[in-house]
Formats: C-alpha cells, structure tokens, sequence
C-alpha cells in the first residue's frame, strides 16, 4: 500500500476547494434568484419585448428560435409576458398567442 504523499494530499485538497468554490457560486446565483422574485432579471425577457412589439402573434417555436434559447426558459418567458397581460393565453392547444 502506498502512502499519500504531498503533492497527492494538495491535489486532494484542490479538488475539495473546486467542490466549494462551485457550490458558492450555485448559492450565490440562487439567493440573487430569490432577491429578484419568481421571474428575476432575464434579458432575453427584455429582448422578447422589443421583438413581439407590432407583431399580432408569437408562436413558442418562433420565440425559441430568435432568442436562440431553451425550453424552459422560453416558457418562462411566455409565463411572465402572459401574467403580465402581454399576451394571451393558450386556448385549446393552438401554436399562436395573441400578443395584447
């Protein structure tokens, strides 16, 4: 069996810190989350504004390919435009939203 030497118990040591430093940066993202309330400061959200303004309807699909963003966070987007009045909401599964 060989013994751990120094620059093993550093490496082990190092990784440990990387584990850490990771996790700070989870929780800090997550406290400034909860500062900003359920939706938080998106800018994609602000970038969704300028692009449905004069349009008379936005589709998901359309949204998530000119965002270039994901699902979930382009239904969060059309959750929090619908909340907010901005657009309609989804009536019997059809594509288009009726932007308000």
């Amino acid at each position: 069996m060989r013994q751990a030497t120094i620059t093993d118990k550093i490496t082990a040591l190092q990784k440990k810190i990387t584990h850490l430093e990771t996790s700070i940066i989870k929780i800090e993202k997550y406290i400034t989350y909860m500062q900003l309330g359920e939706f938080g400061h998106d800018p994609a959200y602000f970038d969704t504004l300028n692009l449905i303004q004069g349009r008379k309807h936005v589709s998901f699909n359309w949204l998530q390919r000119k965002l270039d963003v994901g699902y979930a966070r382009t239904q969060r987007i059309l959750d929090r435009l619908e909340k907010e009045g901005k657009i309609a909401p989804k009536i019997n599964g059809r594509k288009k939203r009726k932007v308000i």
